[in-house]
């Protein structure tokens, strides 16, 4: 933990003596004033996992736990809810409007996120007509209708007890939005559905260099992810991250506590599963600590047993 420290400030302040000899030379740091994930110390994706292969095998419970979760380590799982029948329903906004166009959905008013915004309500269909007359608003961030849980699965690995899978949220726009820098305190599997997705993932041992507080609301970065301010942030110069973008058909697992921001290009769907907890949770908020299960999980449907069941109506699907 001390060399970990250590290290951490010796960056810091090798970043610091970097952006003060920039400002010396009458120039700005590399990356100043330039959209978060576009520059710096970029290491790559995290590890990912092509479930399209032929030679592809559905991972198991017990492995998805003791390799990623006890790790908190991110995986790409590449084309994994192409098996889902939303990969094809939800490509039109007809289908989804002839489904849920008088259900009530929240959207934020613009598209770069604001914490604390007060949301708006309006029906599907409306938000559909409101988002393309304006592009630059509006972006649904709700749950997921129960009406639409057949047109997903849960993956095989997760649909066990023991993980305590939440109420699923989905996010819906037209493509542009910027999320802040931010950490959650329970795991994530977050799946585009349609459209891409830029990610910028970050480990906990990053906060500092990223200017995350715990203490903030949902543990957020007060950077400007739009417009980095590197002469305000120095130390986010040589920051370790990871960037990466997710197509549609793509999921990711994001560990609890890591840190991310996310830009979305195109008219852009994703659901989100949330479960388990690390114990570095809001005090108000119940824990949900993952126990891996044996006997719950040992007989565990596969991906393509529960798309089929999403699709014939039969089966487990997306609690």
């Amino acid at each position: 933990a001390m060399y970990v420290a250590a290290a951490a400030a010796a960056a810091a302040a090798a970043a610091m003596v970097a952006a003060t000899a920039a400002a010396a030379d009458g120039g700005a740091p590399d990356g100043h004033m330039q959209r978060l994930g576009t520059f710096g110390n970029n290491v790559g994706p995290p590890e990912e996992h092509d479930t399209t292969a032929a030679d592809y095998v559905d991972m198991t419970a017990r492995e998805f736990y003791l390799q990623y979760i006890a790790l908190s380590k991110p995986l790409i799982l590449r084309g994994l809810a192409r098996r889902w029948p939303a990969h094809r329903l939800w490509a039109s906004d007809e289908y989804l409007v002839s489904k849920i166009g008088n259900y009530t959905v929240h959207a934020e008013k613009t598209k770069k996120e604001v914490r604390g915004e007060e949301q708006v309500p309006l029906r599907f269909a409306d938000y559909v007509t409101a988002a393309a007359a304006s592009p630059e608003k509006y972006y649904v961030v709700d749950d997921l209708p129960h009406v639409l849980y057949d047109d997903c699965a849960l993956p095989a690995m997760m649909d066990c007890g023991s993980y305590n899978v939440e109420i699923p949220s989905w996010w819906v726009s037209t493509g542009g939005t910027l999320s802040v820098l931010h950490m959650d305190s329970i795991h994530n599997m977050h799946c585009l559905v349609a459209g891409k997705k830029d990610f910028v993932l970050a480990a906990p041992s990053q906060r500092e260099a990223f200017y995350v507080s715990t203490e903030a609301e949902g543990g957020t970065s007060p950077l400007d992810v739009e417009h980095v301010d590197l002469e305000k942030y120095p130390t986010v110069a040589t920051a370790r991250y990871h960037a990466f973008t997710l197509d549609a058909g793509d999921c990711l697992y994001i560990p609890a506590t890591w840190l991310h921001h996310v830009y979305s290009r195109e008219r852009n769907i994703a659901v989100t599963s949330w479960f388990g907890s690390t114990g570095e949770t809001d005090p108000a908020l119940p824990q949900r600590e993952i126990t891996y299960d044996a006997a719950t999980c040992k007989n565990q449907p596969t991906d393509a047993e529960l798309d089929a069941a999403a699709r014939g109506g039969g089966g487990r699907r997306r609690r």
